[in-house]
Protein backbone atom coordinates (compact mmCIF):
# COMPACT_ATOMS: atom_id res chain seq x y z
CA UNK A 1 0.00 0.00 0.00
CA UNK A 2 3.00 2.19 0.87
CA UNK A 3 4.23 1.53 -2.45
CA UNK A 4 0.89 2.29 -4.31
CA UNK A 5 0.43 5.56 -2.35
CA UNK A 6 4.18 6.62 -2.81
CA UNK A 7 3.81 6.03 -6.76
CA UNK A 8 0.24 8.52 -6.64
CA UNK A 9 2.24 11.02 -4.98
CA UNK A 10 4.84 10.95 -7.54
CA UNK A 11 2.45 10.90 -10.49
CA UNK A 12 0.76 13.86 -8.97
CA UNK A 13 4.34 16.15 -8.01
CA UNK A 14 5.04 15.34 -11.73
CA UNK A 15 1.69 16.37 -12.67
CA UNK A 16 2.47 19.50 -10.44
CA UNK A 17 5.95 20.26 -12.56
CA UNK A 18 4.48 20.07 -15.50
CA UNK A 19 1.75 22.38 -14.65
CA UNK A 20 4.37 25.25 -13.42
CA UNK A 21 6.61 24.58 -15.98
CA UNK A 22 3.69 25.49 -18.64
CA UNK A 23 2.73 28.23 -16.90
CA UNK A 24 6.39 29.04 -16.64
CA UNK A 25 7.19 29.22 -20.33
CA UNK A 26 3.71 30.92 -20.90
CA UNK A 27 4.96 33.82 -19.64
CA UNK A 28 8.50 33.29 -21.12
CA UNK A 29 6.57 33.31 -24.69
CA UNK A 30 4.71 36.51 -24.00
CA UNK A 31 8.21 38.05 -23.15
CA UNK A 32 9.84 36.77 -26.41
CA UNK A 33 6.49 38.03 -28.43
CA UNK A 34 7.61 41.54 -26.95
CA UNK A 35 10.99 41.17 -27.48
CA UNK A 36 9.86 40.22 -30.63
CA UNK A 37 7.79 43.39 -31.37
CA UNK A 38 10.22 45.73 -30.12
CA UNK A 39 13.36 44.46 -31.74
CA UNK A 40 13.07 42.29 -33.89
CA UNK A 41 15.40 39.52 -35.19
CA UNK A 42 18.58 40.57 -37.49
CA UNK A 43 16.58 39.37 -40.74
CA UNK A 44 13.13 41.42 -40.06
CA UNK A 45 15.37 44.40 -38.30
CA UNK A 46 16.56 44.47 -42.45
CA UNK A 47 13.76 44.18 -43.90
CA UNK A 48 11.74 46.09 -41.59
CA UNK A 49 14.73 49.60 -42.81
CA UNK A 50 14.06 48.16 -46.56
CA UNK A 51 10.39 48.36 -46.66
CA UNK A 52 10.81 51.98 -45.12
CA UNK A 53 13.33 52.95 -47.65
CA UNK A 54 10.78 52.06 -50.12
CA UNK A 55 8.54 54.18 -49.06
CA UNK A 56 10.53 56.72 -48.83
CA UNK A 57 11.56 55.90 -52.60
CA UNK A 58 7.54 56.05 -53.41
CA UNK A 59 7.40 59.76 -51.40
CA UNK A 60 10.73 60.87 -53.56
CA UNK A 61 9.43 59.76 -56.85
CA UNK A 62 6.01 61.80 -56.04
CA UNK A 63 7.85 64.96 -55.00
CA UNK A 64 9.88 64.58 -58.24
CA UNK A 65 7.56 63.85 -60.66
CA UNK A 66 4.94 66.44 -59.37
CA UNK A 67 6.89 69.00 -57.76
CA UNK A 68 9.80 69.45 -60.05
CA UNK A 69 8.10 68.27 -63.76
CA UNK A 70 4.93 69.96 -62.63
CA UNK A 71 4.55 72.48 -60.91
CA UNK A 72 8.31 73.58 -60.86
CA UNK A 73 9.47 74.37 -57.31
CA UNK A 74 12.94 74.45 -58.12
CA UNK A 75 13.98 77.29 -60.46
CA UNK A 76 16.96 75.92 -61.86
CA UNK A 77 16.04 73.60 -64.84
CA UNK A 78 19.54 71.74 -64.63
CA UNK A 79 18.86 70.46 -61.36
CA UNK A 80 15.57 68.02 -62.65
CA UNK A 81 18.26 65.29 -63.86
CA UNK A 82 19.74 65.26 -60.54
CA UNK A 83 17.27 65.19 -59.13
CA UNK A 84 15.95 62.49 -60.84
CA UNK A 85 18.67 59.98 -60.70
CA UNK A 86 19.00 60.20 -56.97
CA UNK A 87 15.01 59.60 -56.82
CA UNK A 88 16.01 56.67 -58.99
CA UNK A 89 19.19 55.93 -56.85
CA UNK A 90 17.22 55.40 -53.46
CA UNK A 91 15.08 52.47 -55.75
CA UNK A 92 18.15 51.21 -57.32
CA UNK A 93 20.16 50.79 -54.25
CA UNK A 94 17.19 49.51 -52.17
CA UNK A 95 16.99 46.41 -54.63
CA UNK A 96 20.49 45.70 -54.11
CA UNK A 97 20.41 45.98 -50.61
CA UNK A 98 17.21 43.43 -50.82
CA UNK A 99 19.40 40.93 -52.37
CA UNK A 100 22.39 41.29 -50.22
CA UNK A 101 19.58 40.98 -47.17
CA UNK A 102 19.93 37.16 -48.14
CA UNK A 103 23.42 36.69 -48.55
CA UNK A 104 26.00 36.09 -45.14
CA UNK A 105 26.81 39.65 -44.60
CA UNK A 106 26.75 41.25 -41.06
CA UNK A 107 23.34 42.79 -40.16
CA UNK A 108 25.21 45.66 -38.49
CA UNK A 109 27.56 46.06 -41.57
CA UNK A 110 23.93 46.29 -43.89
CA UNK A 111 22.18 48.95 -41.06
CA UNK A 112 25.46 50.68 -41.51
CA UNK A 113 25.81 51.01 -45.53
CA UNK A 114 22.19 51.41 -46.09
CA UNK A 115 22.23 54.30 -43.69
CA UNK A 116 25.25 56.40 -45.37
CA UNK A 117 23.97 55.58 -48.56
CA UNK A 118 20.75 57.35 -47.36
CA UNK A 119 22.64 60.73 -45.77
CA UNK A 120 24.35 60.63 -49.29
CA UNK A 121 21.35 60.72 -51.37
CA UNK A 122 19.37 62.96 -48.93
CA UNK A 123 22.38 65.72 -48.70
CA UNK A 124 22.41 65.18 -53.05
CA UNK A 125 18.90 66.02 -53.16
CA UNK A 126 18.47 68.89 -50.76
CA UNK A 127 21.60 70.42 -52.60
CA UNK A 128 19.93 70.35 -56.15
CA UNK A 129 16.85 71.58 -54.25
CA UNK A 130 17.68 74.47 -52.13
CA UNK A 131 20.38 73.19 -49.97
CA UNK A 132 20.22 74.40 -46.24
CA UNK A 133 16.70 76.48 -47.46
CA UNK A 134 15.09 73.14 -47.61
CA UNK A 135 12.87 72.81 -44.58
CA UNK A 136 13.50 68.89 -45.20
CA UNK A 137 16.81 68.79 -43.93
CA UNK A 138 15.34 68.12 -40.66
CA UNK A 139 14.61 64.09 -42.47
CA UNK A 140 18.82 63.99 -40.98
CA UNK A 141 17.03 63.11 -37.61
CA UNK A 142 14.69 59.79 -38.90
CA UNK A 143 18.23 57.95 -39.70
CA UNK A 144 19.34 58.87 -36.29
CA UNK A 145 15.92 57.30 -34.71
CA UNK A 146 16.49 54.07 -36.98
CA UNK A 147 20.21 54.08 -35.63
CA UNK A 148 19.04 54.41 -32.40
CA UNK A 149 15.88 51.20 -32.30
CA UNK A 150 18.67 49.06 -34.96
CA UNK A 151 21.85 49.73 -33.51
CA UNK A 152 24.10 49.86 -30.24
CA UNK A 153 23.92 53.41 -28.24
CA UNK A 154 28.20 54.16 -29.90
CA UNK A 155 27.07 53.15 -33.48
CA UNK A 156 23.52 55.95 -33.25
CA UNK A 157 26.35 58.39 -32.29
CA UNK A 158 28.45 57.73 -35.15
CA UNK A 159 25.44 57.83 -37.36
CA UNK A 160 24.40 61.33 -35.91
CA UNK A 161 28.24 62.46 -36.45
CA UNK A 162 27.98 61.48 -40.32
CA UNK A 163 24.55 62.90 -40.65
CA UNK A 164 25.86 66.53 -39.18
CA UNK A 165 29.64 66.28 -41.16
CA UNK A 166 27.23 65.71 -44.43
CA UNK A 167 24.77 68.47 -43.51
CA UNK A 168 27.57 71.13 -42.40
CA UNK A 169 29.84 70.34 -46.00
CA UNK A 170 27.19 71.32 -47.88
CA UNK A 171 25.70 73.83 -46.04
CA UNK A 172 29.67 75.90 -46.00
CA UNK A 173 30.40 74.67 -49.54
CA UNK A 174 27.15 76.52 -50.29
CA UNK A 175 28.02 79.50 -48.37
CA UNK A 176 31.49 79.63 -49.67
CA UNK A 177 30.28 79.47 -53.18
CA UNK A 178 32.40 76.33 -53.82
CA UNK A 179 29.25 74.60 -54.64
CA UNK A 180 26.47 76.35 -56.89
CA UNK A 181 23.18 76.98 -54.89
CA UNK A 182 19.84 76.25 -56.83
CA UNK A 183 17.07 78.10 -55.43
CA UNK A 184 13.85 76.49 -53.78
CA UNK A 185 11.29 78.55 -55.50
CA UNK A 186 8.76 77.79 -52.78
CA UNK A 187 10.42 80.48 -50.90
CA UNK A 188 10.74 84.21 -51.26
CA UNK A 189 13.89 85.38 -52.66
CA UNK A 190 15.62 88.36 -53.66
CA UNK A 191 17.76 89.21 -56.87
CA UNK A 192 21.03 87.25 -56.36
CA UNK A 193 20.89 86.70 -53.08
CA UNK A 194 20.28 83.80 -50.75
CA UNK A 195 20.03 82.76 -47.36
CA UNK A 196 22.54 80.22 -47.76
CA UNK A 197 24.85 83.14 -48.43
CA UNK A 198 24.22 84.62 -45.38
CA UNK A 199 26.58 83.51 -42.47
CA UNK A 200 23.89 84.44 -39.72
CA UNK A 201 21.74 81.86 -41.62
CA UNK A 202 23.45 79.38 -42.62
CA UNK A 203 25.94 79.17 -39.43
CA UNK A 204 23.02 79.57 -36.76
CA UNK A 205 21.00 76.21 -39.09
CA UNK A 206 23.68 74.60 -38.59
CA UNK A 207 24.17 75.30 -34.86
CA UNK A 208 20.52 74.63 -34.67
CA UNK A 209 20.68 71.47 -36.83
CA UNK A 210 23.50 70.01 -34.74
CA UNK A 211 22.06 70.68 -31.20
CA UNK A 212 18.64 69.16 -32.17
CA UNK A 213 20.42 65.98 -34.02
CA UNK A 214 22.64 65.62 -30.93
CA UNK A 215 19.79 65.62 -28.24
CA UNK A 216 17.81 63.17 -30.95
CA UNK A 217 20.35 60.73 -30.50
CA UNK A 218 20.48 61.20 -26.50
CA UNK A 219 16.56 61.07 -25.66
CA UNK A 220 16.30 58.04 -29.00
CA UNK A 221 19.07 55.87 -27.21
CA UNK A 222 18.27 56.40 -23.97
CA UNK A 223 14.55 54.87 -24.72
CA UNK A 224 16.39 52.25 -26.29
CA UNK A 225 18.59 51.25 -23.88
CA UNK A 226 15.80 51.67 -21.05
CA UNK A 227 13.45 49.31 -23.45
CA UNK A 228 16.45 46.64 -23.87
CA UNK A 229 16.96 46.23 -20.05
CA UNK A 230 13.15 45.83 -19.20
CA UNK A 231 13.40 42.97 -21.73
CA UNK A 232 16.26 41.49 -20.48
CA UNK A 233 14.72 41.73 -16.98
CA UNK A 234 11.72 40.08 -18.33
CA UNK A 235 13.83 36.94 -19.97
CA UNK A 236 15.48 36.61 -16.67
CA UNK A 237 12.53 36.99 -14.48
CA UNK A 238 10.98 34.09 -16.71
CA UNK A 239 14.10 31.81 -16.82
CA UNK A 240 13.81 31.77 -12.85
CA UNK A 241 10.04 31.19 -13.10
CA UNK A 242 10.80 28.19 -14.57
CA UNK A 243 13.38 27.19 -12.56
CA UNK A 244 11.94 27.91 -9.13
CA UNK A 245 8.83 25.67 -10.16
CA UNK A 246 11.20 22.84 -11.04
CA UNK A 247 13.27 23.42 -7.66
CA UNK A 248 10.02 23.44 -5.88
CA UNK A 249 8.55 20.41 -7.16
CA UNK A 250 11.49 18.10 -7.29
CA UNK A 251 12.03 19.24 -3.44
CA UNK A 252 8.56 17.86 -2.32
CA UNK A 253 8.87 14.73 -4.74
CA UNK A 254 12.43 14.33 -2.81
CA UNK A 255 11.08 14.57 0.63
CA UNK A 256 8.48 12.68 -0.12
CA UNK A 257 11.20 9.43 -1.57
CA UNK A 258 13.41 10.02 1.63
CA UNK A 259 10.76 9.84 3.88
CA UNK A 260 9.96 6.42 2.38
CA UNK A 261 13.03 5.09 1.59
CA UNK A 262 15.07 6.62 5.22
CA UNK A 263 13.35 3.82 7.53
CA UNK A 264 14.14 0.57 5.30
CA UNK A 265 17.64 2.22 5.04
CA UNK A 266 18.27 2.81 8.77
CA UNK A 267 17.03 -0.91 9.34
CA UNK A 268 19.70 -2.40 7.13
CA UNK A 269 22.63 -0.32 8.21
CA UNK A 270 21.37 -1.66 11.83
CA UNK A 271 20.93 -4.95 10.96
CA UNK A 272 24.39 -5.13 9.01
CA UNK A 273 25.90 -3.88 12.36
CA UNK A 274 24.45 -6.38 14.55
CA UNK A 275 25.93 -8.66 12.50
CA UNK A 276 29.36 -7.77 11.88
CA UNK A 277 29.50 -6.93 16.02
CA UNK A 278 27.57 -10.68 17.51
CA UNK A 279 27.84 -13.31 14.61
CA UNK A 280 30.94 -11.83 13.11
CA UNK A 281 33.20 -15.19 14.75
CA UNK A 282 30.63 -17.45 13.12
CA UNK A 283 31.00 -15.51 9.20
CA UNK A 284 33.36 -16.58 6.41
CA UNK A 285 35.57 -13.75 5.35
CA UNK A 286 33.90 -13.36 2.27
CA UNK A 287 30.35 -13.10 3.83
CA UNK A 288 32.45 -10.79 6.54
CA UNK A 289 33.43 -8.69 3.54
CA UNK A 290 30.03 -8.76 1.62
CA UNK A 291 28.40 -7.73 4.82
CA UNK A 292 30.56 -4.50 5.14
CA UNK A 293 30.18 -3.75 1.44
CA UNK A 294 26.16 -3.72 2.40
CA UNK A 295 27.28 -1.41 5.34
CA UNK A 296 28.96 0.82 3.28
CA UNK A 297 26.52 1.64 0.73
CA UNK A 298 23.52 1.54 2.56
CA UNK A 299 25.02 4.65 4.89
CA UNK A 300 25.98 6.11 1.19
CA UNK A 301 22.72 5.96 1.07
CA UNK A 302 21.67 7.50 4.27
CA UNK A 303 23.94 10.41 3.59
CA UNK A 304 22.16 10.85 0.57
CA UNK A 305 18.51 10.71 2.12
CA UNK A 306 19.60 13.07 4.89
CA UNK A 307 20.79 15.59 2.43
CA UNK A 308 17.54 15.24 0.28
CA UNK A 309 15.82 15.87 3.51
CA UNK A 310 17.89 19.34 4.46
CA UNK A 311 17.14 20.03 0.79
CA UNK A 312 13.30 19.25 0.76
CA UNK A 313 12.42 20.46 4.45
CA UNK A 314 12.11 24.44 4.56
CA UNK A 315 13.82 26.25 7.07
CA UNK A 316 11.69 26.41 10.50
CA UNK A 317 14.50 27.44 12.88
CA UNK A 318 14.43 30.28 14.89
CA UNK A 319 16.68 32.98 13.10
CA UNK A 320 18.16 35.77 15.00
CA UNK A 321 20.58 38.63 14.42
CA UNK A 322 24.36 37.23 13.95
CA UNK A 323 27.83 38.82 13.56
CA UNK A 324 28.48 36.74 10.43
CA UNK A 325 32.64 37.05 11.54
CA UNK A 326 31.60 34.89 14.44
CA UNK A 327 30.20 32.67 12.20
CA UNK A 328 32.95 32.34 10.33
CA UNK A 329 34.98 31.96 13.34
CA UNK A 330 32.92 28.89 14.47
CA UNK A 331 32.38 27.13 11.89
CA UNK A 332 36.82 27.07 11.05
CA UNK A 333 36.94 26.07 14.24
CA UNK A 334 35.34 22.45 13.34
CA UNK A 335 37.60 22.20 9.86
CA UNK A 336 40.95 23.95 10.83
CA UNK A 337 42.49 20.60 11.05
CA UNK A 338 41.25 19.16 8.07
CA UNK A 339 42.38 22.74 6.22
CA UNK A 340 45.66 22.35 7.58
CA UNK A 341 46.42 18.65 6.85
CA UNK A 342 45.89 19.13 3.39
CA UNK A 343 49.02 21.59 3.47
CA UNK A 344 46.37 24.99 3.08
CA UNK A 345 47.47 28.20 4.25
CA UNK A 346 44.59 29.92 5.14
CA UNK A 347 44.04 34.11 4.66
CA UNK A 348 41.41 35.93 6.18
CA UNK A 349 39.69 39.38 5.86
CA UNK A 350 37.02 40.18 8.29
CA UNK A 351 35.57 43.58 8.28
CA UNK A 352 35.44 44.53 11.64
CA UNK A 353 31.97 47.02 12.80
CA UNK A 354 30.32 44.75 10.32
CA UNK A 355 26.27 45.37 10.69
CA UNK A 356 24.35 41.92 11.69
CA UNK A 357 22.45 40.10 9.54
CA UNK A 358 19.43 37.75 11.06
CA UNK A 359 20.01 34.54 10.34
CA UNK A 360 20.22 30.56 11.62
CA UNK A 361 23.91 30.20 13.10
CA UNK A 362 23.48 26.29 12.35
CA UNK A 363 22.75 26.41 8.51
CA UNK A 364 25.06 29.22 8.00
CA UNK A 365 27.54 27.48 9.29
CA UNK A 366 26.70 24.63 7.16
CA UNK A 367 27.40 26.37 4.38
CA UNK A 368 30.20 27.80 5.14
CA UNK A 369 31.68 24.23 5.92
CA UNK A 370 30.35 22.96 2.51
CA UNK A 371 32.01 25.71 0.39
CA UNK A 372 35.34 25.14 2.39
CA UNK A 373 35.05 21.42 2.15
CA UNK A 374 34.45 21.82 -1.73
CA UNK A 375 37.26 24.27 -1.32
CA UNK A 376 39.70 21.62 0.04
CA UNK A 377 38.48 18.61 -2.38
CA UNK A 378 39.33 20.90 -5.15
CA UNK A 379 43.05 21.66 -3.94
CA UNK A 380 44.79 17.99 -3.35
CA UNK A 381 47.79 19.02 -3.74
CA UNK A 382 47.66 21.81 -1.39
CA UNK A 383 46.81 25.64 -1.91
CA UNK A 384 45.49 29.19 -0.97
CA UNK A 385 41.95 29.34 0.72
CA UNK A 386 41.18 33.08 1.06
CA UNK A 387 37.91 34.02 3.52
CA UNK A 388 37.05 37.88 3.24
CA UNK A 389 34.01 40.08 4.65
CA UNK A 390 32.80 43.40 3.34
CA UNK A 391 29.56 45.60 3.12
CA UNK A 392 27.94 45.22 -0.31
CA UNK A 393 25.29 46.86 -2.40
CA UNK A 394 25.24 43.94 -4.75
CA UNK A 395 21.09 43.11 -3.93
CA UNK A 396 20.47 47.05 -4.24
CA UNK A 397 17.96 46.66 -1.33
CA UNK A 398 17.33 50.26 -0.82
CA UNK A 399 15.97 49.46 2.86
CA UNK A 400 19.18 47.81 4.19
CA UNK A 401 22.62 47.01 4.00
CA UNK A 402 24.35 43.88 2.49
CA UNK A 403 27.05 42.08 3.94
CA UNK A 404 29.36 39.66 1.51
CA UNK A 405 31.18 36.69 2.35
CA UNK A 406 33.77 36.04 -0.26
CA UNK A 407 35.61 32.23 -0.02
CA UNK A 408 38.21 31.45 -2.67
CA UNK A 409 40.62 28.28 -3.58
CA UNK A 410 43.23 27.97 -5.86
CA UNK A 411 42.11 24.79 -7.19
CA UNK A 412 41.39 23.51 -10.21
CA UNK A 413 38.51 25.50 -10.84
CA UNK A 414 35.00 24.36 -12.51
CA UNK A 415 34.28 24.45 -16.45
CA UNK A 416 32.06 27.09 -18.09
CA UNK A 417 29.47 24.62 -18.97
CA UNK A 418 29.44 23.23 -15.38
CA UNK A 419 28.73 26.87 -13.69
CA UNK A 420 25.29 26.56 -14.83
CA UNK A 421 24.61 23.15 -12.95
CA UNK A 422 26.54 23.36 -9.64
CA UNK A 423 23.58 24.25 -7.74
CA UNK A 424 21.33 21.70 -9.74
CA UNK A 425 20.43 18.34 -7.52
CA UNK A 426 22.67 15.74 -7.42
CA UNK A 427 25.39 17.25 -9.63
CA UNK A 428 29.15 16.52 -8.56
CA UNK A 429 32.19 16.79 -10.34
CA UNK A 430 33.48 14.30 -7.78
CA UNK A 431 32.25 10.97 -9.27
CA UNK A 432 31.53 8.59 -6.90
CA UNK A 433 32.95 10.94 -3.93
CA UNK A 434 29.93 13.55 -4.22
CA UNK A 435 25.95 13.39 -3.63
CA UNK A 436 25.65 16.40 -5.98
CA UNK A 437 23.13 18.03 -2.92
CA UNK A 438 26.00 20.32 -0.74
CA UNK A 439 25.71 23.34 -3.04
CA UNK A 440 22.21 22.86 -3.65
CA UNK A 441 21.25 22.80 -0.31
CA UNK A 442 23.66 25.84 0.46
CA UNK A 443 21.79 27.43 -2.06
CA UNK A 444 18.53 26.98 -0.62
CA UNK A 445 19.66 27.78 2.63
CA UNK A 446 20.91 31.39 1.18
CA UNK A 447 17.44 31.79 -0.48
CA UNK A 448 15.85 31.14 2.83
CA UNK A 449 17.86 33.98 4.02
CA UNK A 450 16.66 36.03 1.66
CA UNK A 451 20.32 36.17 -0.06
CA UNK A 452 21.77 35.19 -3.24
CA UNK A 453 25.23 33.32 -4.10
CA UNK A 454 26.81 33.28 -7.15
CA UNK A 455 30.23 31.60 -7.98
CA UNK A 456 33.41 33.00 -10.22
CA UNK A 457 35.64 30.01 -11.47
CA UNK A 458 38.58 29.84 -13.80
CA UNK A 459 39.56 26.51 -15.03
CA UNK A 460 43.33 25.69 -13.47
CA UNK A 461 43.32 28.86 -11.27
CA UNK A 462 40.49 28.22 -8.48
CA UNK A 463 37.20 29.24 -7.48
CA UNK A 464 35.79 32.31 -5.87
CA UNK A 465 32.09 31.95 -4.10
CA UNK A 466 30.02 35.28 -3.34
CA UNK A 467 27.27 35.09 -0.64
CA UNK A 468 25.50 38.20 -0.12
CA UNK A 469 22.78 38.20 2.94
CA UNK A 470 20.26 41.16 3.84
CA UNK A 471 21.14 43.13 7.46
CA UNK A 472 18.81 43.00 10.05
CA UNK A 473 16.20 46.16 9.45
CA UNK A 474 17.28 48.85 11.22
CA UNK A 475 20.71 47.37 12.44
CA UNK A 476 23.59 49.95 12.97
CA UNK A 477 26.57 48.81 13.45
CA UNK A 478 27.93 46.30 15.31
CA UNK A 479 30.59 47.02 17.77
CA UNK A 480 32.81 43.95 17.54
CA UNK A 481 36.16 43.57 17.49
CA UNK A 482 38.24 43.81 13.94
CA UNK A 483 39.49 40.27 13.32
Amino acid sequence: MKFVALHFQILYKSKKIMYNEKKAMIIKERTHKLEEKLFETEAMMISWFIELRWIAFALALIFCLWGVYIFGVVKESTCRVPLTIFTVSIGISNGIFLYLSKKQISTRLQLFIQIISDLFILTGILHHSGGAENPLFMLYVFHVFIASILLSKSDAYKVTVMACVFFATLSILEYSHILPHYTLEVFPHYEDKHASHDPLYTFGILGVFIMVMFVSTLFATSLAENLRTQIKKQKEIASQLVQAAKMSAIGEIAGNIAHEINNPIGIIIMKTKTLLSDFRQHLSEKVISDIEKIDKHAARIATIITGLLSFARPSVNKKEPLDINKVIEESFNLIRSRVEIERISLKFDLEGNLPRIIGNFNELQQVIINIVNNAVDAMPDGGELMVRTSRSGYMNNQTTEDVEIEIADTGKGIPSEHKELIFTPFFTTKGKKGTGLGLTICDGIIRDHNGKIRIESTLGKGSRFHIFLPCARGEQVYTGEKN
